[in-house]
């Protein structure tokens, strides 16, 4: 065997090590891009429950959330010291008060607590828009809320946008869209 064929099967060898190498990297490479997607959607989920239980730990957020799930009823509730009952149609029409009109202490009580919940709203749609969580992730969550609110749907969305709560209308418009 002369140093030409050497040279040509030496070739093919190291061709072949640099394939089965480039193969290996290549492999790595797509279980790294596996890994860090799965580490990203634990990030998002873990952000999308923290602020899920950050708004059940506010206590007037957690108290429009009750507001909501007790609608079918009545919502009991210590205003000032007074044990208040607090229906539907109250807070209906507590969201209808203008920003400047005086109100009573439960009208109050009842506008206080949809703000900090449209807040949080708010928060979660620009979290879903940057990227930090996904609907996905709150989805089923927030599903019972949004059927309650579609019900006033207009009243609601004036009051979030008379407080300035531009993204939280688009968070509910997320379930018209999946309907």
């Amino acid at each position: 065997m002369d140093n030409s064929s050497v040279q040509v099967i030496y070739w093919e060898i190291s061709g072949a090590v640099a394939l089965v190498t480039a193969g290996i990297a290549i492999y790595n490479f797509g279980q790294s891009i596996k890994q860090r997607k799965a580490e990203l959607r634990w990030k998002q989920a873990s952000i999308a429950k923290d602020i899920v239980h950050e708004m059940h730990n506010k206590s007037h957020c957690a108290c429009a959330i009750s507001m909501l799930d007790w609608f079918s009823s009545k919502y009991v509730h210590t205003v000032k010291n007074n044990i208040e009952i607090i229906n539907k149609m109250m807070v209906i029409a507590a969201l209808q008060k203008a920003k400047d009109e005086n109100v009573s202490d439960v009208e109050f009580y009842i506008l206080e607590s949809f703000d900090w919940f449209f807040y949080y709203i708010d928060r979660i749609e620009q979290y879903i828009r940057e990227g930090l969580i996904q609907f996905e992730h709150v989805k089923h969550i927030f599903r019972p809320y949004y059927n309650k609110i579609k019900e006033s749907k207009d009243i609601y969305n004036n009051f979030m946008r008379d407080r300035y709560y531009d993204l939280a209308p688009e968070f509910w418009k997320r379930y018209e869209k999946a309907e």
